[in-house]
Order: structure tokens, then sequence, then C-alpha cells
């Protein structure tokens, strides 16, 4: 094999995209979004104007067969994954239960723009694509983020900004894989 094509598959350039399912967390207005390669998953629930500071969170794992068990500051995340579906249930600390339901194809979004995690959930909804994300810093605060691209599933980095505290902010958010 030539240097430069051992070299490009060494450094992930012909890997394929993680297969990333979108869905909602039933009864409430938070979006869930999965990206699983292979037997890592990362998943991440953005939550919305009723949800925004209670369930907004990062979850990270591996799959043990087609069964997900995560955890993230007393939160657990417990989901089957199959061909079409990722389906479990959220809990709180408090032990607040909560469906999952993440049957279409979509895009987990992240970044790190002031000391935290942020990420977004983009996928079907409406009479097109549905996004939903949340903006964090190192203090705690966090703050719905709003596009300012065009979305399009097949993106690699999205345009976004954020009204914080501090101000307007723009920043861009990738695509996020395990």
């Amino acid at each position: 094999m030539p240097q430069a094509l051992v070299t490009l598959a060494l450094l992930g350039g012909c890997a394929e995209p993680p297969r990333t399912l979108v869905g909602d967390l039933l009864e409430t207005d938070a979006r869930v979004g999965f990206a699983v390669d292979g037997e890592a998953v990362i998943a991440y629930v953005a939550g919305g104007t009723q949800t925004l500071a209670s369930h907004s969170r990062w979850f990270e794992d591996a799959l043990f067969g087609p069964e997900l068990e995560a955890e993230s500051a007393g939160w657990a995340l417990s989901a089957s994954v199959t061909a079409a579906a990722i389906t479990g249930w959220l809990t709180s600390p408090e032990g607040e239960r909560w469906e999952v339901l993440a049957e279409e194809e979509g895009l987990l979004l992240e970044s790190e723009d002031a000391g935290c995690r942020d990420g977004a959930v983009l996928g079907p909804g409406g009479e097109g694509l549905s996004f939903q994300g949340v903006w964090c810093d190192e203090r705690g605060s966090l703050a719905p983020i709003s596009p300012v691209a065009e979305l399009d599933l097949e993106l690699e980095l999205l345009q976004v900004q954020v009204r914080s505290e501090a101000g307007l902010r723009s920043f861009e958010m990738r695509r996020a894989a395990p």
C-alpha cells in the first residue's frame, strides 16, 4: 500500500461517520441525539425552554451487545439500540423517568466554546429540519443556541450564535463522534 494511503487510513481519513439517530424525550420539550460507532456511543439531551437547565447533558459509554447504560451527574440513560431505532429511558437523580425515542437520521453536534462542552441535535421536524442546542460555560450558565447558517444533514461544521450574560457570541459546532 502506498505510504500516503497508509497515513490517510491511520489519521481516520477513510472512516465512515458514525451512525446518528435523533428523536425526542417524550412528554418533554427536549430532543435527544445518539452517535454510534461500533461499540462506542455518545448521546446528548438538548433541553428546550422547559428543560434547558434540568435535562441538558452528555452521556458516553460503550454498548454491551445492543444495550447502553450510561450516567452523567447522577442521571441515568438506559437504551436498546437496533438498526431502526434507539429506545429507552432517561432517569433523574430523584427517580423521575422519561421515555427516549430516536428513530430519525440526523446529526449530533458539539463544540467547546467557553470551557464547557456544548451540544445540539439536528434532525427532521415540522416542515424541514429542527435544530435544538444548548451552550454552557465553566460557571454552569446555560443558553439556547441558534444556527446562523442553512441547516443540512450533510454538513461537517455549522456556524451558530448564543446570547449569554456576556453578550452575543458566534462559534462553530462540528459533528460529534464517539
